[in-house]
């Protein structure tokens, strides 16, 4: 018979975050306490990391050890996703435009594995199609002014 696939969960509140193993253990996983406000928390679609951003950086952990696996010293970011097989990790921090010029990149692309920039473009407004991805990960898209890109 084949072993039960480890099941947990998390939750985030303004301050705080934690993670649970699923019963039959339930038990509480020791996490280090956030510094600043969790913004963001999310598992990759195949469960094996688990990201969150606080207002100073992103942390992604390996969900099965605990380990953190990559930090991303990265202010502001208000939402982190996943690519569909957790290789990539993709921040974005609201939009902004100064009146002197033109805005900077606030939609990025990491490693998941180093956090490595990979990639980093403007976009407006952040949603679950913000980046489209092929089932292997082979290309990524975004829609631009009615353009794929």
């Amino acid at each position: 018979m084949a072993a039960r696939q480890h099941t947990q969960f998390a939750y985030r509140a303004q301050k705080e975050m934690g993670v649970w193993d699923a019963p039959p253990t339930s038990a509480a996983l020791a996490l280090d306490k956030p510094a600043s406000e969790v913004r963001a928390l999310k598992y990759s679609p195949n469960g094996k990391y688990l990201a969150w951003a606080t207002t100073a950086e992103v942390r992604v952990m390996d969900a099965q050890t605990q380990a953190v696996v990559a930090t991303i010293a990265r202010a502001g970011v208000l939402d982190v996703r996943f690519s569909p097989k957790g290789t990539y990790v993709v921040t974005w921090e609201r939009f902004s435009k100064p009146a002197d010029g033109e805005a900077s990149p606030n939609l990025s692309i990491w490693d998941a594995k180093t956090g490595a920039l990979c990639g980093a473009f403007v976009h407006k407004s952040f949603g679950e199609d913000a980046i489209q991805w092929t089932d292997d990960e082979k290309y990524c898209a975004k829609l631009v002014a009615g353009e794929v890109r």
